[in-house]
């Protein structure tokens, strides 16, 4: 779907903004933190708020690491884009992570968004398996 193409990050849970179900156990202690998404940091363009779909995410971060990002998303697609479902997978076992994730870009079953560790990086980079976002800077 590419609402954010492929914002480059340096999960087995599964959370579905618009409608983000449940989160990371404990998520809730966290709700006031400031970690509000800024419109402009996120987007890439101009995109219809009233876009519908699924906004798929995948990350190795555990439960208490990814809780951060979990209140963002929320925030963020219950603010600004309602109509998107939103599908975390995060706490995906670091082995199986890179296991998974060529094998689902070979498939063409592309999450919108991946965490890329800095290690990796030139290596699907030379596979053209990620998406430069130098044009949009």
């Amino acid at each position: 779907m590419g609402l954010i193409a492929c914002l480059v990050l340096m999960c087995s849970g599964i959370a579905s903004a618009g409608r983000v179900s449940e989160g990371p156990a404990g998520w809730e202690k966290y709700i006031d933190k400031d970690w509000e998404p800024e419109r402009f940091v996120w987007l890439l363009g101009t995109v219809d708020p009233n876009i519908k779909g699924t906004f798929r995410v995948m990350s190795w971060e555990s439960t208490d690491e990814f809780i951060p990002y979990y209140i963002i998303f929320k925030r963020f697609f219950e603010k600004y884009y309602p109509n998107m479902d939103v599908e975390i997978n995060w706490g995906v076992e670091w082995t199986t992570y890179w296991g998974k994730l060529p094998t689902m870009l070979a498939a063409g079953d592309i999450p919108d968004l991946i965490w890329m560790h800095d290690t990796r990086v030139q290596s699907y980079a030379r596979r053209n398996m990620l998406l430069s976002l130098e044009d949009y800077i």
